[in-house]
């Protein structure tokens, strides 16, 4: 059993309407602001002062006349749209969100496997492009510098020795050769020397600074690719769990779980827009694709009081409602709901083929009416046109309505009429036989008084207070003709 209450939708209140407009008087150009109150009141502020001098000339204006009408439908929307709040509620019932296209597609998610997933998984999920990822190598420099020559000490040499020998007054050729000679030896292995120190020198820092940077390349490259890789994996397992997301959820709607349907009861209360409280209490049975439903709602319906019309001068006329007519958008209330909330209710799972909606008026079980909705059938039904209490004619319920509102049964009397109706609703579904409503059974019996067997059937529905007859199946088909 699962219950929730649905509390109304904060009322909308007919605020006061304006509209601005411009005019001229003798002297000066002005602003004016036309208002129309909720009780028809119309009032004219020139540059906004109340009662202005200039008020008669405003009101000779063009604009004004345009702006009556102008507010006149603008309250006349507002005041629509409270009473339709109550009056349309079977208007805005929703249709089967799952057409059988969708269902069948459900039924397809539903009995798809672990495995069957995983493999979807592996077909539709790109994978990480890895080839695109590329390890960058550092490129050592080559030492610039040249290695020294025998040549290149010579001519070094001999440059020295030539300042250091020199003479104006004599020629020392044979003290710079024999210096040369004597040095360049010593010299080239120096120069070799060095340069082969400068040289590892180098090749050692472009050693480290390789290391360091194919370190970090490589580090680069190994996040990359996990980045990549994790990428892929999340994508997959998103994927995943989507599927197996939606194969609960077809699996919860095409079998209807007991906990599944009480949570989708519950969560009405964040779907339902109702004008008034309803306390729903359900008791679902899986098995047999039954949900009993039923709706408690306050014993004062609080519909709107006032009506408008907007009149062939443009103003609007707002008068009170009279009692006939409060009766009567209660009674549309009332049966609204059902048609309502059962929409909602049905689109919960596909396994609910059938609701029984009792309309409470309190706790201690006295009732409005009791209708039986199978599924196929309530979702034929074109909620924007039909006569919520005609229809509710055409299957098996407990209604008495008076003669100007619905009568409240008590318990016991509702409950004996519900299970006559059932019971009645029963035997036509297991023979050859079918369920009229009298009114259907009357209508009948106007285009063939002598159908005797007729006649005697709604004789004793009568006299048992039911509101349905079992008949002869051929009176549907005839029905269907008349």
């Amino acid at each position: 059993m699962a219950t929730v209450t649905l509390f109304p939708d904060k009322p909308q209140e007919t605020q006061t309407v304006t509209y601005d407009y411009s005019f001229n008087s003798r002297y000066d150009y002005h602003r004016a602001r036309l208002s129309l109150d909720s009780q028809g009141n119309y009032e004219v502020r020139v540059d906004g002062v109340e009662n202005s001098t200039y008020e008669a000339s405003a009101k000779r204006s063009p604009n004004y006349k345009t702006g009556m009408s102008y507010l006149a439908n603008q309250m006349l929307t507002a005041i629509s749209t409270n009473d339709a709040a109550y009056r349309d509620i079977y208007k805005n019932t929703v249709h089967l969100a799952i057409g059988s296209y969708k269902e069948l597609e459900m039924a397809d998610t539903a009995k798809k496997s672990d495995a069957d997933i995983e493999a979807e998984a592996d077909n539709k999920v790109k994978k990480a492009d890895l080839a695109s990822i590329v390890l960058k190598k550092f490129n050592k420099a080559t030492f610039s510098g040249k290695a020294p020559s025998k040549g290149e000490v010579e001519a070094s040499l001999r440059e020295e020795a030539d300042h250091k020998f020199f003479s104006v007054w004599k020629n020392r050729s044979a003290e710079k050769n024999q210096f040369v000679d004597e040095n360049e030896e010593a010299v080239l292995k120096d120069r070799q020397e060095k340069y082969k120190e400068l040289k590892s020198y180098f090749d050692k820092i472009q050693d480290t600074l390789g290391a360091t940077t194919n370190a970090a390349y490589l580090k680069e490259y190994n996040e990359k690719r996990k980045n990549a890789v994790d990428d892929y994996n999340n994508r997959r397992k998103a994927f995943i769990d989507d599927l197996k997301n939606r194969r609960d959820v077809a699996v919860g709607y095409l079998t209807g779980p007991k906990d599944y349907v009480d949570d989708g009861i519950k969560d009405l209360k964040n779907k339902s827009h109702l004008p008034l409280k309803v306390k729903l209490t359900t008791k679902y049975v899986q098995k047999e694709s039954l949900l009993n439903v039923e709706a408690t709602i306050p014993s004062v319906i609080p519909v709107p009081e006032i009506k408008a019309s907007v009149l062939s001068s443009g103003r609007i006329s707002i008068k009170s409602k009279l009692q006939r007519e409060k009766n009567q958008d209660i009674v549309l209330c009332q049966l609204g709901i059902a048609y309502y909330l059962c929409g909602f209710l049905f689109n919960i799972s596909a396994n609910i083929k059938t609701i029984r909606f009792s309309l409470l008026a309190s706790d201690n079980g006295d009732g409005y009416y009791w209708v039986q909705f199978p599924r196929d059938q309530f979702f034929t039904l074109d909620f924007s046109s039909i006569d919520p209490l005609l229809t509710l004619d055409h299957y098996p319920h407990v209604i008495k309505y008076g003669k100007i509102s619905l009568e409240l049964i008590n318990a016991s009397d509702f409950k004996a009429k519900i299970n006559d109706a059932l019971l009645i609703a029963g035997q036509a579904s297991s023979s050859n036989q079918t369920v009229l409503s009298l009114t259907d059974a009357a209508h009948i019996l106007d285009a063939m008084p002598n159908a005797v067997d007729l006649k005697k059937a709604v004789d004793d529905a009568k006299t048992k207070g039911q509101s349905v007859v079992v008949a002869d199946k051929k009176y549907e088909n005839i029905l269907k003709e008349l």
